[in-house]
């Protein structure tokens, strides 16, 4: 696929930055804006106008409905997200940095500041920024989707380079993980060397399964396998294909957690689900994937036959990362 020219992926940029607030403004909606501002509108109602003049063009309009919504409510989160887009559309990045960082001190936990600014660095044409930026934003939220999009073409570029599949860029965005994409991810995350088929602290182990070859990203799932971290199953089979439930992957995490020489004890402190008894099977295990950054589900239920999602998995797997003192074939930071 050809690359966009520079022009059509800035205007690309900008339209996905005036469109991230959610707010279709009267112009989007096929109605005509107003010839002066409104004295009664509300701030949500002006940055809405505000979005729909910028991106028809008349930032003069944007600019007055912008300042009309600062008048009442200056400190409003989303005031200052409508004006670091407006400063986008007109170019003038170092204002909107100081709008999105504005905001994003008004609203710590909202990552939507964070997304904004990375997207504007991606049009400002600073690309490490632009992955910092984005990178807070996954650690507020791992499956917001504006900003996996945005540094999804970031780390392809990283991936590539370390000779990882570029495709390993789409996990976080993917609903489910196989066992054999949890066996990539291991590797990638705990920075195994895929050119060594042996570990110092166990033996040899099979890696000649036919199925290892054909496989997606391989030569990276070999070394887990190598490494005993993906087994094959009772009937002699790895099961690659197999997708991952929640009580697998904490189980999994788990093992490897103990195994570690380096483990924390402290990472399986007590957790409690409402759908978890105190004699469950899982408990240490849930509590250890819980402490290593698996999230829990709606009502802070586990739900231990529920399929892993891929940010979910990532997200325990550089928990684990983390807690033995690995350090990842591609850092997650610029």
């Amino acid at each position: 696929m050809r690359a966009l020219p520079r022009q059509a992926h800035h205007a690309l940029l900008v339209a996905a930055l005036l469109l991230a607030s959610g707010c279709g403004g009267a112009g989007a909606a096929g109605g005509a804006r107003p010839a002066s501002i409104d004295p009664a509108a509300s701030p949500a109602s002006l940055v809405a106008l505000a979005d729909s003049a910028a991106r028809s063009g008349d930032a003069n309009l944007a600019r007055r409905a912008l300042e009309r919504a600062s008048e009442i409510a200056p400190s409003d989160p989303e005031v200052r997200l409508g004006y670091g887009r407006y400063y986008v559309a007109i170019r003038r990045y170092a204002d909107a940095k100081v709008e999105f960082e504005r905001a994003a001190s008004l609203d710590p936990r909202n990552p939507e500041p964070h997304v904004q600014l990375g997207i504007a660095y991606l049009e400002a044409g600073d690309r490490t920024e632009a992955h910092r930026s984005l990178a807070r934003a996954l650690r507020l939220d791992p499956a917001h989707a504006g900003a996996l999009a945005a540094i999804r073409p970031i780390l392809e570029e990283r991936y590539r380079a370390a000779g990882i599949p570029p495709e390993y860029a789409e996990l976080p965005a993917r609903s489910s993980v196989s066992r054999g994409e949890i066996g990539v991810m291991l590797a990638v995350e705990l920075g195994v060397d895929p050119d060594r088929v042996t570990w110092r602290e166990d033996a040899a182990r099979r890696t000649d399964w036919p199925a290892l070859d054909a496989a997606w990203g391989s030569r990276w799932l070999r070394a887990s396998v190598a490494r005993g971290w993906i087994a094959p199953f009772a009937d002699r089979n790895l099961h690659l294909d197999d997708p991952l439930t929640r009580g697998a992957l904490s189980i999994l995490v788990s093992e490897l957690l103990a195994r570690s020489p380096a483990s924390r004890p402290e990472v399986a402190a007590a957790a409690s689900f409402p759908d978890l008894g105190p004699r469950h099977y899982l408990g240490l295990a849930a509590a250890r994937a819980s402490g290593l950054g698996l999230p829990a589900r709606d009502g802070g239920r586990f739900e231990p036959q529920a399929l892993a999602t891929g940010s979910e998995a990532l997200s325990v797997v550089r928990g684990l990362a983390r807690s033995v003192g690995a350090l990842p074939v591609v850092s997650s930071e610029p």
